[in-house]
């Protein structure tokens, strides 16, 4: 398996994807993920066959990196789908993900803290900029406070662009909160 094996600081690739557009913490992923991989087809599985076993095994190694790292956080947020998308899917991919991860660290996970509120179509063919106008303005902040310090979580980091959207968001309404982002895969060019 590929794994990223980064530190989590401030200076690993994936880190790197959102200098200068977002303030975080840190960032990371449990994996490289590029095309014809293992790695694809267990997210393939994972998100479009029904298996969230990977999910469960995957979300506890992400978890067990977090730990190994003293990574210390308040909550956990998911990046939430679309609801047609999660009924038709019958989960969230980074909510599995999220709760695996929860239960290694001991904290709880802010589910409705941020809402998808328009559907949009899938990111995998779309360029950088493509990705952000799909992304722009389909999230809100859902009614649930947000803790001093969360981890935002998610599948698959490609241009940062769901990310650094969401993030924002949280910046903008909740300035003195701290920031971090970790994903299942990050897609190196």
């Amino acid at each position: 398996m590929p794994y990223l094996n980064a530190s989590l600081d401030n200076d690993n690739p994936v880190a790197k994807v959102f200098w200068g557009r977002v303030e975080l913490e840190r960032a990371g992923a449990l994996f490289y993920y590029k095309k014809n991989s293992i790695v694809q087809a267990l997210l393939h599985d994972f998100k479009y066959k029904n298996s969230e076993a990977i999910g469960k095994i995957f979300g506890g190694e992400m978890g067990d990196v977090l730990v190994k790292n003293q990574a210390i956080f308040n909550a956990i947020v998911p990046v939430p789908l679309h609801p047609k998308k999660q009924k038709k899917r019958g989960y969230n991919q980074s909510e599995i993900l999220a709760e695996a991860i929860a239960d290694k660290l001991k904290i709880p996970i802010l589910k409705n803290a941020l809402v998808k509120q328009s559907h949009t179509s899938t990111q995998t063919k779309k360029n950088r900029n493509d990705r952000w106008d799909n992304t722009a303005e389909k999230f809100v902040l859902g009614n649930v406070p947000f803790p001093e310090n969360i981890l935002l979580v998610d599948d698959v980091i490609t241009t940062g662009a769901t990310l650094d959207f969401c993030a924002n968001l949280i910046r903008e309404a909740y300035p003195e909160t701290k920031i971090s982002v970790f994903a299942l895969a990050y897609t190196y060019r």
